[in-house]
């Protein structure tokens, strides 16, 4: 992304891949976070401003829902699901400072969102980044799955 006009542009993007364990319930998934801080909400869940720490990077996913931004989000970032022989990994390697994690109740999935900006960003300018004109702005994850056989 590079601007081309006159004048400086906000980055503010982000991906929503859809995630599942085939065969495996959601109740046993083992989920790794790749971020240290969790963006604090209000009623309407935009952030904050403010943040605190991440209590647990590892947990069973079982019935928890989860619709939380995070910041503070390591260099190569790992957000990860594991169960039986698989795991699923959405690894955060360049352009990517915060993450949206979404598990609804009921749902037999989770999204890993990278995200350049934290939620609302645009408009409370928390975490927005600004490219001058020409100056680029690059972006790279990857969505990988093992298996042991």
């Amino acid at each position: 992304m590079a601007p081309i006009g006159e004048k400086s542009v906000p980055v503010s993007f982000g991906y929503h891949p859809y995630l599942r364990i085939p065969e495996e319930e959601r109740s046993g998934w083992r989920v790794t976070l790749g971020a240290r801080e969790r963006l604090l909400l209000d009623d309407a869940m935009i952030p904050t401003g403010e943040r605190e720490p991440v209590a647990h990077r590892r947990f069973t996913l079982a019935e928890q829902v989860l619709d939380d931004g995070f910041g503070a989000v390591d260099l190569r970032a790992a957000f990860r699901a594991a169960a039986g022989d698989v795991t699923v990994t959405v690894g955060f390697l360049d352009g990517y400072s915060f993450a949206q994690v979404y598990a609804p109740a009921g749902g037999d999935f989770i999204c890993f969102e990278p995200m350049t900006a934290p939620t609302n960003a645009l408009v409370s300018g928390e975490g927005l980044a600004l490219r001058a004109p020409g100056e680029q702005h690059r972006a790279a994850f990857r969505v990988s799955i093992s298996a042991r056989t």
